[in-house]
């Protein structure tokens, strides 16, 4: 039960950084174009960076729970 609510929470937290990226990075980046898109580019890549390494924690986790014995029913 505790890895499955990991695995829950740690995919509510990259929807969570997807919706950043998409309502509030991706426009910053996109406004910034005309003068200086450096640090919008910083951090949209290190909100990408940090959601890529929490699908790579939520698969982790899918492995563990595809190998664990099921639990015993009384």
């Amino acid at each position: 039960g505790r890895l499955l609510l990991a695995k829950l929470a740690l995919f509510a937290v990259m929807l969570a950084l997807a919706a950043l990226n998409r309502w509030r990075l991706t426009p910053r980046l996109e406004a910034s174009l005309a003068h200086d898109p450096s640090a919008a580019l910083k951090s949209l890549r290190l909100s990408v960076g940090l959601e890529v390494a929490l699908g790579l924690a939520v698969l982790a986790l899918v492995s563990v729970l595809g190998i664990l014995a099921p639990p015993a029913s009384f």
